[in-house]
């Protein structure tokens, strides 16, 4: 049984092979018409480029899908939208081991700037301590104004905690604090 059929046609364009490619796809339309072609072509150009891309897979080619790559933007993606019955698979998240390099890059950038995630553990540990109105307190140094690391920890400082969880907390950064992240994701 198969679900789909994905030839890599960087494999057949480096041996020239591009003709016996486009065989191989007529071939499986043949054999195995109600199978789905998916062109692993990872394309993400713009402009006349693309709409040459798009005729390749889906006109010369004959595929049913293409994967693309739109880190481009929308008009990567665009050219190959205008065939109404043809798929597009975008990639958006790879797991190859240099993968992260750049695909985390925002999310870190993201996450590192955001001190604000930090209010939670704030606010947990001084109730844990019946420090008075931890909420108003939080709301009052967060609510409509940019968090900075220094205003976090200005504000951790003031607090009438033990030392060993004052330093935890001033230990803390948006990238290294989880949460509960770990007993929800068991929960699943």
């Amino acid at each position: 049984l198969v679900c789909a059929f994905k030839p890599q046609i960087a494999y057949f364009a480096a041996h020239r092979a591009e003709d016996q490619l486009e065989r191989l796809m007529a071939h499986i339309k043949r054999v195995a018409p109600q199978v789905p072609i998916i062109l692993d072509a990872k394309r993400g150009d713009i402009g006349s480029t693309a709409e040459q891309y798009a005729r390749e897979a889906f006109e010369r080619y004959q595929a049913d899908a293409v994967t693309l790559s739109p880190f481009m933007g929308f008009d990567s993606v665009e050219p190959y939208l205008r065939y109404p019955v043809k798929g597009v698979i975008l990639l958006c998240r790879t797991s190859n081991p240099g993968g992260s390099d750049l695909q985390n890059q925002r999310l870190a950038d993201d996450l590192d700037s955001a001190w604000e995630v930090l209010a939670e553990p704030i606010q947990t540990v001084m109730r844990r301590y019946a420090l008075p109105n931890p909420y108003e307190r939080l709301k009052e140094l967060t609510r409509g104004k940019t968090i900075t690391r220094e205003a976090i920890q200005q504000f951790v400082q003031t607090l009438e905690i033990p030392e060993a969880d004052k330093q935890r907390l001033l230990d803390m950064t948006p990238g290294n604090y989880i949460g509960k992240a770990i007993e929800l994701a068991k929960r699943v």
